[in-house]
């Protein structure tokens, strides 16, 4: 054979590496269709998804409004929370999570945002392993005169263990001039551990550059004399 038809360094590392995953892909192939045999399907024929909390926590993400790079998350632990009133008494979960004991179902948190930030999801983590009371929160501004608005709010389900509830997208300017902001986490009637509030995530986007020009229709700001 002449050197010309000789297969070269290369040729010859990458012919070894081809052969050693054919023979991978024959070792695994019948463990992996085992595997996957194993598995119920769903009406489609596909094995089915499954969720984890993680997964849960991020599905607003894949679902059309996914994050920008202007996009702000606040997440804060229920234990932070400051009780409804004197009555309630509750207990304190670990992992930032508290449960109801007795007296008010409610523990809430100011929300602190820059002026005209743009509110659009708020999240609430738990624990629920209660068949009969679910954990709720609600988005809300206050003005001080004793006027309440909701602006946004999300209910737990069933009994999924760890998990979230979303509130679904909606749009909101802060002006902290007019209102505060305050997130409020109830746990209905719930009496023991088996429902337990852990954390609140919202999603803002602060003002942008032209928030009080053009980008807001408002154009009286700006001129065309040269100073």
């Amino acid at each position: 054979m002449s050197d010309s038809e000789r297969p070269s360094c290369s040729e010859r590392v990458h012919g070894r590496l081809a052969l050693a995953l054919l023979g991978l892909g024959i070792a695994l192939g019948p463990g992996l269709t085992s595997a996957r045999a194993e598995e119920v399907p769903d009406s489609d024929g596909e094995p089915p998804i499954v969720l984890t909390p993680m997964a849960a926590a991020f599905e607003e993400e894949l679902g059309g409004r996914a994050p920008t790079e202007d996009s702000h998350f606040l997440f804060s632990a229920v234990s932070t929370f400051s009780p409804y009133d004197s009555s309630v008494v509750w207990t304190y979960a670990g992992a930032g999570c508290r449960s109801r004991t007795s007296g008010s179902s409610w523990f809430d948190m100011d929300l602190h945002l820059p002026d005209d930030a743009i509110l659009d999801y708020v999240r609430v983590y738990f624990n629920d392993t209660d068949a009969t009371h679910d954990v709720t929160v609600t988005l809300m501004e206050v003005d001080g005169g004793g006027s309440a608005t909701t602006i946004a709010s999300a209910t737990g389900s069933g009994t999924p263990g760890w998990s979230s509830a979303g509130s679904g997208f909606f749009s909101h300017r802060v002006d902290n001039v007019a209102a505060a902001l305050l997130v409020r986490v109830g746990l209905g009637n719930a009496t023991t551990l088996a429902l337990q509030a852990c954390g609140v995530r919202v999603r803002y986007s602060p003002a942008g550059i032209f928030a009080d020009g053009f980008e807001a229709g408002t154009t009286a700001a700006w001129t065309v004399v040269v100073p």
